[in-house]
């Protein structure tokens, strides 16, 4: 007799979304439902504190489409009875899973919970096949770290012939040793990383301690980029000249183009019309002898299979992700994850002032236009859709290393406002300038330094600053102005000479300037 079936999908990128689909004897979907945080208006419900943060049952079905992203488990036999359950609690999880909390109330749990109440044995981790396992990623890491303990222990009996029976769907793999960090779903915030029951999972890490919060900070950031926007915002986050014809038709019927007032209208319109440009040409229509318009034939082939999204720099979007979360990570490791995001939405209002669009100018060579934010973002440091919607524009549009300069400027922009605040900057200027900075040149930031003998060091960005400082402050001030030296130490006379100018000069526009001596805005 047939029966119905459960299996467990885990999706295939860095954090490793966890959801479950039941089908029935005829292998007819029944659920598809996966647990999250709630979103709510212009952003998701997400305080500082886990227990704060609301969650809900979602519908994945849309996942299943996306092959290739996701890992599957073997199917789970089910009676009707237990597929019930499953089903019951899968859509309405009940008053114990209103709230999300990155460390016991997550996908994961949300995947066990569902085991659980089909009445099966075994958790979550058994029922895995060996590649989701084996994944290097944060859902994977989770469920080894707490659910993988008795089936680990289990699998030592099973090889010494201690048990005859098997858990059906499970494989029995016998687990290989691994280098992979046990860290948990989507990062931490910022009071679970200074201590407490739930530093665990942060001392079960290889990594010196100091990597584990940025790599937890990196996973959260990871996991706020992979949530999915509309159909609108897919198809406008990939190049246009990866665009499918049927993928522009499907963009042309959603609102970002046909409404007036959708904000994305803008740069869907100009998406489409340099798809046909590039792909048909841009010369008039042509018609037959008895008016009917002539079908204009292809220039350039347009790609037959959906391609996947690609950063401005032709990286792969999981790629340049990646290399986001770390840039972000350590900046949260030292500011805290709000102060970051806000640096990060300052960073992104200075893209938006400085990075302009050319709607009216021929396509370029590129033949893909910058995002345009219809607004300046709140610096609220919530990681809503409009902050998401912004940055994945500026990725897909200009690559990693435009964020990165962005995040540095943000950040000091947040620096610059606590010094007109407070009349005299909350740390030094020079330690601001430099974890700020420094980053975006790699390798190449020490050669463009030197230590000096009050302990400080002489940098050309600190000399760029003295440059700039001067600019300004012989523009505000004229004659009063005392010019300072451009040696690169930016010293207690430099730090003066900031705070003197904080004062009468927004902070946007004061870091602005900065970014242009750096030649952030160049492109």
């Amino acid at each position: 007799m047939s029966k119905y079936t459960m299996t467990i999908h885990t999706v295939n990128n860095i954090v490793g979304h966890f959801f479950m689909e039941i089908k029935d004897p005829k292998g007819k979907t029944l659920a598809v439902r996966g647990f999250g945080p709630e979103e709510i208006g212009d952003h998701s419900e997400f305080s500082e504190s886990p227990s704060q943060t609301k969650g809900e049952s979602k519908d994945d079905s849309k996942r299943l489409g996306e092959i290739g992203k996701y890992l599957s488990s073997k199917p789970i036999s089910l009676s009707k009875e237990e597929a019930d359950k499953a089903k019951k609690f899968l859509e309405k999880p009940g008053k114990d899973w209103e709230f999300y909390s990155l460390n016991d109330r997550n996908c994961v749990d949300f995947a066990n919970e569902a085991i659980k109440k089909a009445g099966l044995k075994g958790d979550v981790d058994d029922y895995l096949s060996k590649e989701q396992r084996r994944k290097v990623n944060a859902g994977a890491s989770y469920s080894r770290f707490k659910f993988g303990q008795d089936r680990m222990k289990r699998e030592e009996e099973d090889a010494k012939g201690l048990h005859d029976d098997g858990i059906e769907g499970y494989d029995g793999a016998v687990k290989e040793p691994s280098k992979e960090n046990d860290l948990i779903e989507g990062g931490a915030d910022d009071d679970e990383l200074k201590g407490g029951e739930d530093d665990d999972y942060l001392r079960k890490s290889t990594l010196p301690q100091k990597d584990k919060e940025v790599e937890a900070y990196s996973q959260w950031f990871q996991e706020q980029m992979n949530i999915p926007g509309d159909q609108a915002d897919e198809l406008l986050g990939k190049q246009m000249e990866d665009l499918t014809e049927d993928e522009v038709y499907d963009l042309m019927k959603t609102p970002a183009y046909q409404s007036s007032t959708d904000p994305r209208r803008e740069k869907a319109v100009y998406t489409v019309k340099n798809w046909f440009d590039r792909h048909y040409g841009t010369e008039s229509a042509k018609y037959d002898s008895i008016g009917k318009m002539i079908e204009p034939e292809l220039k350039i082939k347009p790609p037959k299979e959906k391609q996947e999204p690609k950063a401005g720099n032709g990286e792969p979007m999981e790629q340049a992700v990646q290399k986001l979360g770390k840039a972000f990570g350590m900046a949260a490791k030292t500011d805290g994850k709000t102060q970051t995001v806000q640096g990060l939405q300052e960073g992104l209002n200075l893209l938006a002032s400085k990075l302009k669009a050319p709607h009216n100018e021929k396509a370029s060579s590129k033949l893909n236009t910058s995002f345009v934010q219809p607004s300046k973002l709140k610096l609220d440091g919530l990681f809503g859709p409009k902050t998401l919607r912004a940055l994945k524009g500026y990725v897909s549009d200009h690559g990693v290393e435009k964020i990165k300069d962005g995040l540095a400027m943000g950040r000091l922009a947040k620096f610059t406002e606590q010094t007109k605040v407070n009349r005299k900057p909350p740390f030094p200027l020079y330690q601001a300038v430099d974890k700020a900075v420094e980053p975006l040149y790699g390798k190449e930031a020490k050669s463009m330094s030197k230590n000096l003998s009050n302990g400080r060091r002489s940098t050309l960005w600190g000399e760029a600053l003295q440059h700039d400082l001067n600019e300004q402050g012989s523009k505000l001030f004229k004659q009063d102005w005392q010019p300072i030296k451009t040696d690169g130490d930016l010293g207690p006379k430099t730090e003066n000479a900031f705070s003197k100018i904080a004062q009468d000069k927004d902070p946007h526009d004061m870091v602005s300037s900065f970014g242009d001596i750096l030649g952030f805005w160049n492109k």
